[in-house]
């Protein structure tokens, strides 16, 4: 499927229904939705999940709240998500994070993290640096409030550079870590350096469009998200150097203006007024920037707890059918990791039993065991990279299990005995040691039926 939106009108793949393909949509809001049609019509195989299998028993749709209502979630400490007004709002404890940030909604599932900067909402954090005048800001910032801070370049010095000196993460030469943040300019475009102050650990930036000019030599990727009205998320992730020997990180922004031929260049910033304005400044370990994670003089930093989200008891066997049944997945993972899974049927929290689909190395695979008897591990098709949307669908009964990734279809699994004894499902997780989807599940459906074409 390569649809897209264009001006002229909508383009969809060929196939039975014509124009009901999966279109593209931006933030503002969709012309088109896919989540309004019956979910079988987005199958490629224009046979497939047509007759019987047109009522499913169980379906997740973000769109819905009502439908997400028998999952058991789990998650304690801040956490936050961007709702349909492409705000950037505070999550309860222990409920399902339905997040609009990438334009749609789409069930959050992210593993623990912790945000070891002080203060992410306010100058004080950025206690290192030189030509830069910390001030307070009454515009809006990506949550609606007015909690973004300004920096202005002064005459202080011809280098103007504000960050934070961070102690909480004890961070060790070679760390993976990712800086987060979310920039606007307030009067002039600048170009940005983002990143570690030391060691080639910084990204630069043009802040016209957000996009990236090009990265330091221990930058590992680069990228920015823009969320509308002027202000875009920055994320750079690198390895970290520890030049300074101390394991504190030095992390945050460098301002250059343009030169006549809009290369980046200091200056000495005499009356300068202009700057940008800072909000949500995010220091975690790993090479993800998850959700952010928001801190007030915390010394230690906060951590959010995994996303755990669970479908047992009478929830379970109501929707479940133990001889056959055919499950359906649209998912979008942040990045492009080995392990995570998108849904794990277990016993409890035995091993003896499992249904699954998981990201193995390179390969994304359908994991079938009964009675301590593996009788599937097959591969899909590859294993999708992070921000690429993907659907699968897998079908089982006795001696038949089949998966199709995007509209290929594995080899037929013709020897299988499927358990009698799940009573549990695991979304975006699996039932014990945990390896998390880490991103967004857009619609998962099971119908208590095998079909013959995925």
């Amino acid at each position: 499927m390569s649809d897209t939106l264009t001006p002229s009108g909508l383009q969809s793949s060929a196939g039975l229904y014509g124009q009901c393909g999966v279109y593209q949509f931006d933030r503002n809001g969709a012309i088109f939705n896919p989540l309004d049609l019956n979910p079988y019509l987005l199958f490629d195989a224009e046979s497939s999940m047509i007759g019987t299998l047109e009522n499913p028993t169980l379906d997740l749709d973000p769109t819905k709240q009502e439908s997400l209502d028998v999952i058991t979630a789990t998650r304690a400490g801040t956490a936050t998500f961007v709702n349909l007004d492409g705000e950037i709002e505070i999550a309860q404890p222990n409920t399902v994070r339905v997040d609009n940030s990438l334009g749609y909604p789409g069930i959050l599932v992210e593993p623990s993290a912790t945000n070891t900067i002080r203060w992410s909402e306010d100058s004080t954090a950025y206690n290192y640096g030189a030509g830069i005048t910390f001030e307070s800001s009454d515009v809006l910032a990506p949550n609606g409030q007015a909690s973004a801070f300004k920096m202005t370049p002064n005459d202080t010095s011809s280098l103007h550079r504000g960050g934070a000196l961070d102690t909480a993460g004890s961070w060790n030469a070679n760390d993976v870590i990712t800086y987060s943040v979310w920039i606007k300019t307030d009067g002039y475009d600048y170009i940005l350096n983002i990143g570690g102050f030391f060691g080639n650990e910084a990204a630069t930036f043009d802040t016209l469009d957000g996009s990236l000019i090009g990265n330091e030599s221990n930058v590992i990727s680069a990228s920015s998200e823009d969320y509308g009205n002027g202000w875009f998320r920055y994320v750079v992730t690198y390895t970290f150097q520890n030049i300074i020997t101390n394991n504190y990180v030095y992390s945050g922004i460098r301002l250059y203006k343009r030169d006549a031929s809009g290369n980046a260049t200091n200056w000495d910033a005499t009356g300068e007024t202009t700057g940008v304005l800072v909000y949500g400044s995010q220091f975690e370990a790993g090479n993800v920037a998850t959700s952010y994670i928001p801190t007030d003089n915390d010394a230690s930093g906060v951590t959010r707890a995994a996303d755990d989200l669970v479908i047992s008891g009478s929830a379970f066997s109501d929707f479940y059918n133990q001889s056959e049944g055919t499950f359906y997945v649209e998912s979008v993972p942040n990045e492009n990791t080995s392990g995570s899974f998108l849904f794990d049927l277990s016993f409890g929290d035995a091993s003896t039993d499992r249904l699954n689909i998981f990201n193995g190395s390179g390969n994304q695979k359908v994991f079938l065991r009964t009675a301590g008897t593996t009788w599937s591990d097959n591969i899909i098709g590859s294993r999708p990279a992070g921000g690429v949307f993907s659907r699968v669908a897998i079908s089982y009964k006795t001696n038949d299990v089949r998966a199709s990734l995007d509209g290929v279809n594995m080899t037929t699994d013709p020897s299988a005995t499927i358990s009698s004894t799940l009573n549990k499902m695991t979304i975006g997780n699996r039932y014990q040691n945990p390896n998390y989807l880490n991103g967004r599940i857009r619609r998962l459906i099971f119908w208590p039926y095998h079909s013959d074409s995925l």
